[in-house]
């Protein structure tokens, strides 16, 4: 109680990503979003803080607008077993 949760640097790396997972690139292609907008979406809507990193200037762009679409019931129940397994 109290305490907020912050997620750091959540995208993962490597060829293990959540941004290569068939969920959420599927997802992400429904929205119109990249699938890192996906992954960080799904983490706001549960209600941590994030702090994605990047080197580039358009991924950071793209990692900030997360308000311009909802992730929904199912959407979110089918990100759920890859949060678990991250």
């Amino acid at each position: 109680k109290g305490i907020a949760l912050m997620a750091y640097s959540p995208l993962g790396l490597g060829k293990e990503s959540l941004l290569t997972d068939p969920v959420v690139k599927s997802i992400a292609e429904t929205k119109g979003v990249a699938p890192s907008q996906v992954a960080l979406k799904y983490l706001v809507q549960k209600g941590y803080a994030v702090l994605p990193m990047s080197s580039s200037e358009e991924r950071l762009r793209l990692n900030m607008d997360l308000f311009s679409f909802d992730l929904s019931e199912e959407e979110m129940k089918r990100l759920e077993p890859l949060a678990k397994a991250n």
